[in-house]
């Protein structure tokens, strides 16, 4: 198994996208007409899937030197869109960091140390939208 690469960021192969099966392009809605009857409107939602990477309490940590080259990527205003390659080595997905369900690049030690070494590990999320 290789590592993830997030643009030029290396992450554990190991980190599990945790909601790679919890997503369907499919939606739908529906509503009631005025007669009473049900209007279903369905259609494929062609981007914005969610790539969510996550340690998920396996034993799996990152640096806090990871942590901080991702929050730099994060920051980064001329590269918000990037590419993201899967431990396969073979898939690729462009993607864009997710704000809208929490922060983006979640971190906490394992142990709290002040100040930070570059070596300290980290539990890890990664929320990432595939464009």
């Amino acid at each position: 198994m290789t590592d993830w690469l997030i643009d030029d960021v290396v992450v554990p192969g190991d980190l599990e996208w945790i909601d790679r099966s919890r997503w369907s392009p499919t939606k739908q809605a529906e509503d009631l007409s005025l007669a009473g009857g049900v209007i279903v409107q369905r259609s494929t939602q062609t981007a914005g899937r969610p790539l969510t990477i996550e340690t998920s309490h396996r034993g799996v940590f990152v640096t806090y030197a990871t942590v901080l080259a991702l929050e730099a990527l994060r920051d980064d205003v001329d590269n918000q869109v990037f590419e993201v390659t899967e431990p396969d080595g073979v898939t690729k997905h462009t993607c864009r960091f997710r704000h809208s369900d929490g922060q983006p690049v979640d971190a906490a030690p394992l142990q709290f140390r002040s100040p930070p070494h570059p070596d300290d590990i980290y539990n890890l999320t990664i929320r990432l939208m595939i464009l």
